[in-house]
């Protein structure tokens, strides 16, 4: 899993950066780290919401270009 924190080659020059990647332009793991996925809900829904997760996991990136992110809810 990955956890908020200047991911490796961060295209940003900002030391406290906190975006997490979540995708991989063309499957390569050495492209530049971009977060570009979001998560929408209702008020309702965002107030049961602890945090959420991007799995960093090589069968998901084998499928997707995109990592899955998991809300963390009470």
């Amino acid at each position: 899993m990955l956890r908020a924190g200047r991911p490796e080659n961060c295209p940003f020059d900002r030391r406290d950066c906190r975006h997490v990647r979540t995708t991989r332009h063309g499957y390569d793991p050495d492209s530049t780290p971009y977060q570009n996925d979001w998560v929408f809900g209702t008020d309702a829904m965002a107030a049961l919401v602890e945090s959420c997760t991007v799995i960093n996991d090589e069968a998901c990136w084998a499928v997707s270009d995109h990592a899955p992110i998991v809300p963390v809810v009470r």
